[in-house]
């Protein structure tokens, strides 16, 4: 297939989805507010840390949930919603001036709102551009992370002018204007359901426990291990004598890797078989990790972070790819969504175990083994997934077996 015989709509589509997406990266840029929060109101850093935790749960529970309303609500008004649902939640923050409204306004409103607008995008996207659909979520999901990378230098320059209620404010602001922007195009697009009405032989899809489990664990497999590294990315480099600039570069690679992979993970899915990808990367990743646990080197971490920011971000994107092959366009939302309590997991316990472990030894080589016995357990349950081609989607009606 070739991309660039995209029509117009399904430009409009591609662009509206991918906007909408960058707008909403903004939240993963949570942690340029932990030390001014942390000041402003006087609490602890384990405090305001948790408010991101809290945002996990929600945000995971926003993608299962979001299904029925792709099927009963126009996706343009979808998008527009969570923006502003989303604005509406950062200005709560940002106007109560408590942590308790921060916990709601951020943690709960913006990233529920934040994972509808997330999951719209990948079942739109798998929906109207069904010929190019893995490459299109390749698109759609890095500019999910491209909207992260982008944001975090803005807020932090805006915190250090304005102040950290006034910067909430401002993004409030944005996000408004980014609904108007994203409604516009889907409405351009003449977008109608992101999910068409299931029928009554549809309305239960099965699960099909085997082949669930089998994604599931290796989606947590392969979240764990890049978790547990990109959250500690800046002690890993300064534990092998990293300099302050070369933290930095830590995190700012790590960041082009995730974009870089969201996009190939894509690309790759597009030409060949998810299972493939999948455990190649994952292969790759326990390989690099256990290089750099055995030859610890400042110039070695930047290259592994980089590649496990392209490992995960891989992931990201062609997870929802092989829930479209397994399960059929129709129930991707759903489907997907439950398999999302395997990223959530990996989220909450990732950061803590790689910190557990660091505290038991004194060092990251240990914590950094973990990781990669988890992306090997990821790449070999990859490998037992059943060898499915894109092209060969299963009709509307039946869930893959």
């Amino acid at each position: 297939m070739n991309f660039t015989d995209i029509d117009r709509r399904q430009l409009l589509i591609l662009i509206g989805c991918g906007f909408l997406n960058f707008s909403l990266g903004s939240f993963y840029a949570w942690s340029v507010y932990v030390e001014p929060l942390e000041k402003v109101l006087n609490v602890s850093r384990a405090e305001v840390s948790t408010v991101f935790s809290v945002a996990t749960i929600c945000f995971t529970l926003g993608m299962i949930f979001g299904a029925p309303i792709y099927r009963r609500v126009h996706a343009a008004a979808i998008a527009s919603g969570c923006l502003l649902t989303g604005a509406a939640g950062i200005a709560l923050a940002a106007g109560s001036m408590s942590l308790l409204m921060v916990f709601v306004g951020y943690g709960v409103i913006f990233s529920m709102a934040n994972a509808l607008g997330y999951n719209l995008t990948l079942q739109l996207v798998n929906t109207e551009l069904r010929q190019y659909s893995a490459v299109a979520t390749g698109i759609v999901t890095a500019c999910y992370a491209l909207g992260s990378v982008t944001s975090a230098p803005v807020l932090v320059y805006a915190i250090r002018q304005f102040g950290v209620w006034n910067t909430l404010f401002g993004l409030a602001l944005f996000l408004v204007c980014a609904a108007m922007i994203s409604g516009l195009l889907l409405v351009l697009a003449k977008t109608t359901l992101a999910c068409p009405p299931l029928q009554s032989d549809t309305a239960s899809p099965s699960l099909q426990p085997r082949l669930f489990i089998k994604l599931w664990i290796g989606y947590a497999f392969g979240a764990l291990a890049g978790l547990m590294v990109i959250s500690h990315a800046a002690g890993i480099v300064s534990s092998y004598g990293g300099a302050p600039a070369q933290i930095a570069l830590g995190a700012m690679l790590v960041n082009i890797g995730n974009v870089t992979g969201r996009f190939s993970g894509g690309w790759f899915s597009q030409r060949f078989h998810v299972r493939r990808v999948l455990a190649i990367v994952m292969a790759f990743a326990s390989v690099v990790l256990a290089a750099l646990a055995f030859f610890p080197a400042v110039w070695l971490a930047l290259v592994v972070l980089m590649f496990i920011g392209f490992v995960y971000g891989s992931n990201a994107s062609t997870y929802p790819i092989s829930v479209t092959i397994y399960y059929c366009r129709t129930h991707m939302a759903k489907i997907f969504g439950i398999l999302m309590t395997a990223w959530g997991t990996a989220g909450l316990t990732a950061p803590w175990i790689a910190g557990f472990v660091f505290d038991s030894t004194g060092q990251y080589k240990y914590a950094i083994l973990v990781a990669a016995g988890a992306a090997f357990l990821g790449s070999i349950i990859s490998l037992t997934l059943p060898d499915q081609d894109l092209w060969q989607i299963p009709d509307e009606s039946t869930v893959y077996l």
